[in-house]
């Protein structure tokens, strides 16, 4: 009889702890979201000068409250993102989503993604099953592709303004006043030659007889 009820004590002091362990859990899953608030507030009202401190920074690391980097993380998510979609991806997705509509070229914004889905490999798919190493591996790809293209296109641009150089230079040594512009049309760049009508036949007849 003493076992028995010993033993409905402990599996009823059992069912609280885990209770407790429970609503722990979701506290903690959704401290991440308050506190990126509270940081906010610190930071954009300037509160961390009441306290005597000359930057933000400066009060994270005199109250060791938390990282620098992960603070600004979590005033990101708490920017980007409503408080339920924010407890849904947690906070290292939302952050994810966050730096990519930040960093790329991508019209949506971190909420459109969740609405919409993340695009990965030329498809959206929900982001419930996108992984954050898939969203920070096509942050990654989606800048590189950005930064050769921009590349690419500043190359031609210079090479188009030695030409710009070169046609001067050419005006110059068969005296002929003009004037040498370039233009930037369907994609690729365009030298654009204005001389006096006069001598346009005798310009355009050189270059025939080249």
């Amino acid at each position: 009889m003493e076992s028995t009820k010993l033993s409905k004590t402990a599996r009823a002091r059992a069912e609280v702890l885990l209770g407790r362990i429970e609503q722990e859990k979701l506290r903690a899953t959704q401290a991440f979201y308050d506190i990126g608030g509270a940081l906010r507030q610190l930071l954009e009202e300037k509160l961390y000068a009441a306290l005597g401190h000359a930057s933000f920074e400066e009060l994270l690391d005199a109250r060791n409250v938390i990282d620098v980097s992960q603070a600004k993380k979590l005033i990101e998510v708490h920017r980007k993102f409503s408080r339920e979609h924010a407890l849904g991806l947690g906070a290292e997705k939302a952050y994810a989503l966050a730096r990519y509509a930040a960093r790329t070229k991508a019209e949506d914004t971190p909420e459109d993604f969740v609405a919409k889905g993340f695009p990965i490999g030329g498809k959206r798919r929900p982001v419930s099953e996108v992984s954050v190493r898939a969203v920070l591996e096509a942050t990654r790809t989606a800048v590189a592709r950005q930064t050769g293209s921009r590349g690419a296109s500043e190359r031609a641009r210079k090479d188009a303004e030695t030409e710009v150089l070169f046609a001067k230079k050419l005006l110059h040594q068969h005296d002929v006043e003009g004037t040498v512009a370039l233009a930037f049309r369907r994609g690729s760049w365009h030298l654009r030659l204005e001389v006096p009508a006069h001598r346009a036949r005798a310009i355009l007849r050189s270059l025939g007889s080249k």
